[in-house]
């Protein structure tokens, strides 16, 4: 890991903020330069829409380097594992992890207002893992309708993996 060390938190939060990173880096890819994702989101690095100062990534954005990317990202999981724990603490790591990278793509206020995140608080958790397929769309901002991303039915599936204990890749 790039950058300085990250602030204690909950127990687990930094075994979950790892494995949230691996699933990150993964599907999101690095990218020096800021690019529109599907959903016409300018975003940089390993898919932040915010650069190190808080501002909205935009076409004129300056390039990053890759180690400038690791620490936002590695940072922006790790408080992103820290709330979830914060509300429930007794989730174990790779659960946190999966739902982490679910809030690192999607935003944190989504996974909060899903029915995913209400089986997770009833600890239920074989509803909480059959929800993450529904979260594969992205409207295009061009078209009116939302499209299946290949993509994103693969990151699912691998938070959904994580979630419930099994390998990743």
């Amino acid at each position: 890991m790039s950058g300085p060390p990250p602030l204690p938190g909950a127990p687990g939060q930094e075994q979950a903020s790892a494995l949230a990173a691996r699933l990150a880096r993964r599907f999101e890819g690095f990218s020096a330069r800021p690019y529109a994702c599907p959903a016409g989101i300018w975003s940089i690095g390993y898919g932040a829409t915010r650069d190190g100062s808080g501002h909205p990534v935009t076409p004129r954005t300056p390039p990053v380097s890759q180690s400038q990317a690791e620490t936002w990202m590695e940072g922006r999981l790790h408080a992103l594992a820290g709330e979830i724990l914060r509300r429930k603490p007794d989730l174990a790591p790779r659960r946190t992890a999966a739902l982490a990278d679910f809030a690192y793509n999607l935003g944190l206020a989504a996974l909060l207002r899903s029915h995913l995140w209400a089986a997770v608080l009833e600890n239920d958790f074989d509803r909480a893992s059959r929800e993450f397929g529904r979260w594969v769309h992205a409207r295009s901002p061009d078209k009116d309708a939302e499209t299946v991303l290949p993509g994103l039915v693969r990151r699912r599936a691998a938070e959904k993996a994580l979630f419930m204990n099994r390998n990743i890749s």
